[in-house]
C-alpha cells in the first residue's frame, strides 16, 4: 500500500459509515409510523385521571398564590414599620443636631471661661499652698491675656478684679525661697569638711620661792625636801578657774552622730522655709550654729565660713503673708455660671 492511498481509503470508509447510519434512521422512522397507526385509542379513564390532576394542580396553584399574597402583605408591613422607625430616628438626629447648632455660639466662650477659671484656681493654690507670689502672678497674667484676646467675650468686671489681685501680688514682699533652699543644701554638703580642734596641754612653770633662811637642822632640811616635792607635784597640775572651759574632743562614734544631727538641723530649716514656718526655720539654724561654734575648730576656714553663712541665713525673715486673691476666682466662677444659665434657658 502506498502512502498516497491512505487518505482515499479513509474517505471511502467514512462515506460507508454515514450511509449506514442514514439507513438505520430511515428504518426507525418507518417503524414508528407503523406503530402509531396500529396503537389502540386511549380509554376514557385516563382522561378522567388527567382532569383530576389538572384540578389538583389548580388548587395547589391557588394556595401558592394565597401564600404569596400573604407574604407580600407581610413584607409591605415590615417595610412600613422600617420606614416609620427611620423617620423617628431621623427626627431625633435632626433634633440633636439642632441643639448642637444652637449651643455652638456659646461653646467657644464657655471654653475660654473654663480655661481662665483653671488658671485663676491654680494661682490661688500657689499662694495658699506654696507661698509662691511670682508663679501666681504669672498665672493671673496669662488669664488676663486670654480675656484680652477674646473677640466675642466681654468680661470687664473680671479683668478689673484680676488687675486688683495682680497689683496686690506685685506689692507683696519678695523672698527667694529657692535660693535660700539651695544655700542650706550647700551647707549640708559642707558638714563633712568641718574639723574638730586639736587640743594640747602646756603646763605652767611656777617659780620656786627661795627661802631667806638657810636650813641648819635636819628638820629644816626634811621640810625643805618635802616642800620641793610638793612644789614639783603642784606644777604638774594647772588650775585656771577664770579661763574659758575647754570642750573635750568627741570620740569617732559620737562625732559621726554629731555631724548627722547637724545635717538634720539644716534639713529641718529647709522644711521650715518651704512651709513658711519662721519659728522652726530660725530655731534650727540657731542650734546648728551653736553646735558648729562649740564642737569644731574655730580657726579653720571651713568652720568660719559655715558659721557666718548660718548666721546670715538665720537673720532672714521667712514668715511673709501673701495677699488673698480669691476675688478673681469668685468673679470668674460667677461669670461662668451666668453663661451656663443663659445656655440652658435658650
Amino acid at each position: 500500500v502506498k502512502p498516497s492511498d491512505v487518505p482515499a481509503n479513509n474517505t471511502r470508509a467514512a462515506g460507508s459509515l454515514i450511509a449506514g447510519l442514514l439507513s438505520l434512521i430511515a428504518i426507525g422512522m418507518a417503524s414508528f409510523v407503523i406503530y402509531e397507526s396500529r396503537m389502540p385509542a386511549v380509554p376514557e379513564a385516563d382522561s378522567v385521571t388527567e382532569n383530576l390532576d389538572i384540578i389538583e394542580l389548580r388548587q395547589h396553584l391557588k394556595e401558592t398564590n394565597a401564600t404569596t399574597a400573604s407574604l407580600s402583605a407581610r413584607l409591605d408591613d415590615l417595610v412600613s414599620e422600617q420606614a416609620v422607625a427611620l423617620d423617628d430616628t431621623r427626627a431625633t438626629l435632626e433634633s440633636k443636631i439642632g441643639d448642637l447648632i444652637e449651643t455652638r455660639g456659646t461653646t467657644s466662650e464657655d471654653w475660654l471661661l473654663a480655661e481662665v477659671e483653671y488658671l485663676v484656681r491654680m494661682a490661688n493654690q500657689r499662694v495658699l499652698m506654696e507661698k509662691d507670689a511670682k508663679a501666681a502672678l504669672a498665672l493671673l497674667r496669662s488669664a488676663d491675656g486670654i480675656l484680652k484676646d477674646a473677640e466675642n467675650l466681654t468680661a470687664f468686671s473680671l479683668r478689673q478684679t484680676l488687675a486688683d489681685d495682680m497689683l496686690k501680688l506685685e506689692a507683696a514682699p519678695d523672698l527667694d525661697t529657692e535660693g535660700l533652699y539651695l544655700q542650706l543644701s550647700a551647707l549640708v554638703s559642707q558638714v563633712s569638711e568641718l574639723r574638730q580642734p586639736v587640743l594640747s596641754f602646756t603646763p605652767v612653770d611656777v617659780p620656786a620661792k627661795e627661802s631667806s633662811q638657810a636650813a641648819n637642822s635636819w628638820l629644816d632640811k626634811t621640810l625643805a625636801v618635802l616642800s620641793s616635792v610638793a612644789r614639783r607635784l603642784t606644777s604638774l597640775v594647772d588650775y585656771r578657774r577664770d579661763a574659758v572651759e575647754v570642750t573635750p574632743i568627741l570620740p569617732p562614734a559620737e562625732e559621726y552622730y554629731l555631724r548627722q544631727n547637724l545635717i538634720l538641723k539644716l534639713q529641718l530649716a529647709q522644711l521650715g522655709l518651704l512651709e513658711n514656718n519662721a519659728r522652726v526655720y530660725s530655731t534650727s539654724l540657731i542650734e546648728a550654729g551653736n553646735w558648729v561654734e562649740q564642737y569644731f575648730d574655730q580657726d579653720d576656714s571651713a568652720t568660719i565660713a559655715m558659721h557666718e553663712a548660718i548666721r546670715e541665713l538665720a537673720a532672714k525673715d521667712v514668715a511673709r503673708e501673701l495677699p488673698a486673691i480669691d476675688a478673681s476666682l469668685r468673679e470668674v466662677r460667677s461669670l461662668l455660671g451666668q453663661f451656663k444659665q443663659a445656655g440652658t434657658s435658650s
